[in-house]
């Protein structure tokens, strides 16, 4: 039989755009960027600015910039995460820091020098303070002084090194640092504490239901609170407590140990206590109860991803809280956590109000809190 033809019809061809992403296989900082570790900068000094190249330059991943203290103690220095402007304070604590360039799973560092004087450290009867020289002095000094500005320093007999441990006779005075004739003041008095309180959320501690419960506070058994300070479940501006829009969360990957600053313990952290945005604690020192006039603050806590960083705010109420000072900026500061396992910590100091309340943005996973309360300074 004789084929009288066919038609043949051609199927659509259906194309998908596929988009291919570049990672980074190298971050470098450039010549000028790493000759700015060769000197010391000064205190007040903000006219540096870091730069880093991506290898390959078509690469999808952007370089993100920080800067840490390498005692892990340093405040008054910060670098803007895009630009890579460097920030020094007056008020910058001397010694050195690492500047970090990231991009995807790359990276570099720069070493840098804080020069001048400083003193670091909590001023609290007990505690022991450090002075920072950069470059290193010949020979120290310590006096104490009635007047924030340092005049009429008494010098404190038999002290000469680099580290002074602070007496009772000494709360209420400011601390005077010498070194090779030159000198730089505390920029706060020394305190006299009362006690303290320290929340741990941690695997183990904490229920895995979402109304888990707090660890058990702990405080200074030489001088004990009357009445431990109290977290509540804060849900923003609708005074809805009873949501507890909390649940316990281990972290696959976090492993690293915090020194408690207060009890001086050391705990390894795998998990936290996420809260969901909008929300946080409502923090109640119990001033009045303990006989105390302040207290200080601390908050350790890392973000829920690596992808999205995560903040806490302090407030009270829909406002921002008057009194204190976190590194010598008015409160209501926002801190960012960009890590999993990295944490972040927030220190709120010299906080007056009854209560205040740290509320939570895209569900930051708090690990610790402290809470100090101190006396009034005559």
């Amino acid at each position: 039989m004789e084929n009288s033809g066919s038609t043949e019809t051609n199927p659509k061809v259906q194309y998908q755009e596929v988009k291919i992403t570049v990672p980074a296989t190298k971050v470098e900082f450039t010549t000028e960027s790493d000759e700015i570790g060769n000197t010391a900068i000064s205190p007040g000094d903000s006219t540096k600015t870091f730069k880093a190249n991506v290898t390959p330059t078509d690469s999808d991943d952007t370089v993100s910039y920080s800067v840490t203290a390498n005692d892990g103690a340093g405040t008054g220095v910060s670098i803007d995460a895009t630009s890579g402007a460097l920030t020094v304070t007056k008020e910058a604590e001397a010694g050195k820091y690492t500047v970090k360039a990231e991009a995807g799973a790359q990276s570099d560092t720069v070493e840098i020098t804080i020069g001048g004087l400083s003193i670091s450290g909590d001023f609290v009867v007990g505690e022991t303070i450090t002075g920072n020289a950069e470059p290193a002095g010949s020979s120290y000094k310590w006096y104490t002084s009635e007047s924030p500005d340092g005049s009429s320093p008494a010098e404190i007999e038999g002290k000469t090194e680099k580290t002074l441990t602070l007496e009772a006779d000494q709360a209420g005075k400011y601390i005077v640092f010498e070194s090779d004739s030159k000198t730089v003041v505390s920029k706060e008095q020394v305190k006299t504490a009362v006690g303290y309180a320290e929340y741990v959320f941690n695997d183990g501690t904490l229920n895995a239901a979402a109304d888990a419960v707090l660890s058990t506070p702990t405080h200074d058994s030489t001088s004990p609170l009357t009445e431990k300070p109290t977290l509540t479940n804060y849900t923003g501006t609708s005074g809805d407590n009873s949501n507890k829009a909390y649940n316990y969360q281990a972290t696959s990957g976090m492993d690293y140990t915090y020194t408690l600053p207060y009890s001086k313990e050391s705990t390894n952290f795998k998990g936290g206590q996420k809260g969901s945005n909008g929300k946080g604690y409502i923090v109640d020192p119990k001033l009045t109860a303990n006989s105390a006039a302040s207290y200080d603050l601390i908050v350790v806590f890392t973000a829920n991803s690596d992808a999205k960083p995560s903040t806490i705010t302090l407030t009270k109420g829909d406002e921002f809280v008057s009194g204190g000072y976190k590194g010598g900026t008015q409160l209501g500061d926002t801190f960012t956590s960009s890590s999993v396992n990295e944490p972040t910590i927030a220190t709120f100091k010299g906080l007056t109000d009854e209560t205040v309340a740290f509320t939570i943005a895209d569900q930051a996973k708090i690990q610790y809190i402290g809470i100090r309360l101190y006396q009034a300074i005559d």
